[in-house]
Parts: C-alpha cells; structure tokens; sequence
C-alpha cells in the first residue's frame, strides 16, 4: 500500500493549560486539609451562591467557582474527562475556539442551574456551587457532534471488580445527557445536574457556530492488528466509514432532539414561573440563638400566598420563621412598625396537627404590601421533636429564642432579575441546540461484517 503523508494532531495545549489552572487552584485551596478537600473558606468566597448575584459586587463567582473543587475525587474525575475528551475537541475546533466553547459553556452552566430553581427547589439558592462539570459538559456536547461513532470502553467498578464495556459515543453521551435530566426533574441528590445539562446543550449550540477546524483529519478506526500512522486513513478506502463517523444514527437524533424538548418544557415552565411571581420573593437572614448571643446568619424564604419556599438549615433559625409564620406575623398591616409588642397565640403544628405555643416579644417593621421586612427581639415557643424510629413527635415546652431577622437587599426582584433572565437564556440555548441537532445528517447505514466472505479480516 502506498504512503500518504497525514497531519500528526497538535498538542492539546489549551486542555493542558486549563487542567494544570484547575489542579493549582486545587492545590491552593485544599493544602490545609492535606489535599483532600477544599477549605470553608475558599468556599464561601468563591463558591457560587446564585442568591448573592443580585449584588454585582459578587459576580466573579461566575468565574471563580469553575476552577474550584470539592475533594480530591471530584476533580480526579473532572480533569480525567476534560483530558479524554477536551483533546479531541481542542483539535477539532481550535485552540482559541475551544477556549471560547468551554467557557461559555461554563457561565450558561450557570445560567440553566439558576434558571431550573423552581423544579430543583429554592434551596439552590443559598447552597454553594463549585467545579469545572457545566463547562466539561459542554465539551461533551461537542464532542457528541463531531465524533458520534468513536468507540468508548467504560469501565465499573462493583466489588472491586472491573466490568468493562464498549459503546459508541453517541450511546454513551446520550445516556449520560438523559440521567441528567431524570435526576434534575426528580430533584434526586444535592448535585447541579441542570448546570451538567445546561452546559452539554451549550456544547451542542456552539458547536455548529463555531464550527470545525480545517484542515481537519477524520480519526482512523483500530484494524487487525494495526495501522501504522501515516499509512492512507481507512475512510479513504472505505468511504462508509466516512459517513458513519461524522453522522448521528436516526434512533440517536430522535432521542436527543425529545430530551432536548423535555428540557425546553422545563425553562418554559420556570419562565412562566418567575414571570407570575416576580416582585414577590421575601429571601430574609435570620440569626437566632437558644442563648443571648447570636449566630452566624441563616437563610429563609416567603412568597406570599405560597408560604415558605426555604427553610433555614439552623435549627433555632427554622424553629423562628415557622413559628412566625404559623403565627400569621409575616403579615401585618401596610407600613406598620410594631415597637415592643407582645403577641401571643396557639397555633396547630402541621407536623402531626400539635398545639403549639407561641409567644413574640419585640420590634415588627412591614413593608407596603404588609409583609415583613424585619424583626428583633425573642420568641418562646414549644419545640417539636419526632422520633425517627416511631415517627411520633414529642413537644419540648418553652423555649425561648433571642432572634435578628432582616431582608435581604434586592431580594424582592430576584425573581425578575434572576431567575427570568436565566430560563429565558435556557430557553434560547436548548432551542438552538435542538436545531443544531436537528441540522446534523442522520443516516442508518448497516454495521459491516467483521470479516469478508471468503475470510480475512476488513
């Protein structure tokens, strides 16, 4: 067979550069705790904490939590798929193109975490966010477009004991993409998968924008026993091979195209959501103590006629704004301040329907619309506690809580500032993605035999 020079791929230098960032931040970050996971305090600097974007102040957090990582495995992990898949993808497209996918594949990562809260919950809110996932899913996306037949040999590990198998990408990337959205639309575990899935549905949008580098070499499929590099590529004598590299299967496109119409119903959803609710969202901090000192600040929410949307994670925290709410003293009168009251009530828990004991002392400020804004002073009330083996609930009587609460600065808009502009940027996303896909040749062509008629390998 004749010799035909062919282009060795360029180094990876890009999806080097990145995995060596993210691993000093790593590094950085974690050393105090001997390289096993990330400091408190590099979380709550730099983390992502979509309530606080409302302050522009702390919107290098878009930025800052894509390099950090929870523990060691989570970026073993992450950096091992960014180097098996971003190599390929950064000699497709291009060193500068390829920085240019991964990052906004990151910020729209970002964009679908936030925009999907009202499915996931509003916890996501206030929980920190951190790792290179959303912009490696975007590389998976691309990767997808422009490779869908590679082989890919996974391996699992059940007892120890490796089960390896062999699938093309297509199945492999498809699969991973669908287990996204199940655990995201069943809110399963405390992990972004609408960020995974927001930034592999970016990777497949850009993708088509972007387009490939040229001269671009298609990779050569292993043979018996080997091809040496160099020798003329395989889809050259075997243009079948050509089309099926470089196609999605039908069965592959039909799938995609209604996972990527479930995720559109999900931003229209959330879109609607915030539209119908904005304006309308009470995010408060609440320090609260069983002692005369208060705590490091917790986290709640309120929406009027739909009642609280988070609860505090504290306990003394959650205990203050039930109690307050089952107390009806969320709502007040317009622009009334209430200095030095005492309210006391019986209200019934919704928790095994018990009598509770209520009683506030302090200062109550209400807004306009007659919600409150803020309170100060002590709460004693009965404290529930539920058996977890009877399920019955036990009542501690006459606690007292000495607690501070206050709204949160802009928080009234998040809703409209927040939450709408990020499902409308998911909207947007998945529909140019499904057109993308949509835009990508499907052809069924029949797998070729493993050996000729008359024996010998293809």
């Amino acid at each position: 067979m004749s010799e035909e020079y062919v282009p060795r791929p360029r180094r990876p230098v890009v999806t080097y550069f990145l995995i060596a960032l993210n691993v000093a931040v790593y590094v950085m970050s974690s050393y105090r705790g001997f390289f096993i996971s990330t400091g408190d305090w590099w979380v709550k600097e730099f983390a992502l904490v979509p309530a606080l974007l409302i302050d522009p102040a702390q919107l290098y957090r878009l930025l800052t939590s894509m390099f950090l990582h929870a523990n060691f495995l989570h970026i073993l992990f992450n950096m091992y798929f960014l180097y098996f898949f971003g190599k390929d993808v950064e000699e497709a497209v291009g060193g500068l193109r390829y920085i240019i996918l991964y990052f906004i594949s990151g910020l729209a990562a970002t964009a679908f975490h936030v925009a999907y809260t009202p499915i996931m919950g509003f916890d996501n809110l206030t929980v920190p966010a951190l790792g290179a996932s959303g912009a490696i899913s975007g590389v998976l996306g691309a990767y997808l477009l422009l490779y869908p037949k590679r082989r890919l040999t996974m391996c699992w590990f059940m007892w120890l004991l490796p089960f390896c198998f062999t699938m093309s990408a297509e199945t492999y990337l498809i699969f991973w993409f669908a287990l996204q959205l199940i655990y995201g639309f069943g809110s399963l575990g405390t992990v972004a998968f609408f960020a995974h899935a927001g930034g592999f549905v970016t990777g497949l949008a850009l993708l088509k924008v972007l387009g490939r580098r040229a001269p671009y070499q298609p990779p050569q499929p292993y043979t018996f026993p080997f091809r040496p590099y160099g020798y003329f590529p395989y889809y050259l004598t075997h243009p079948r091979a050509f089309i099926r590299e470089f196609t999605l299967d039908r069965w592959a496109k039909v799938i995609l195209i209604a996972l990527l119409a479930v995720l559109l119903v999900g931003a229209g959803y959330s879109t609607a959501y915030a539209y119908s609710n904005s304006g309308g969202m009470y995010l408060y901090t609440i320090a609260a103590s069983y002692s005369n000192s208060y705590p490091q600040p917790d986290v709640g929410a309120y929406i009027p006629g739909k009642g609280l949307i988070i609860t505090p994670a504290s306990e003394a925290a959650r205990v203050t704004l039930n109690r307050l709410y089952w107390a009806g003293l969320l709502r007040g009168e317009s622009g009334e301040t209430l200095h030095g009251v005492t309210v006391s009530k019986v209200v019934t828990a919704p928790i095994g329907g018990v009598p509770v004991q209520v009683t506030f002392k302090g200062d109550l400020t209400y807004d306009g619309r007659g919600v409150l804004i803020s309170a100060s002073g002590k709460l004693i009330t009965d404290v529930l506690v539920e058996n977890p083996y009877t399920g019955e609930v036990g009542v501690i009587k006459g606690r007292t809580i000495y607690l501070r609460m206050g709204l949160v600065e802009g928080s009234l808009n998040m809703m409209g500032s927040l939450i709408l502009p990020s499902a409308v940027a998911a909207l947007v996303m998945t529909s140019l993605a499904m057109i993308a896909v949509i835009m990508t040749p499907a052809t069924y062509i029949p797998p070729r035999p493993a050996f000729r008629r008359y024996g010998g390998w293809m």
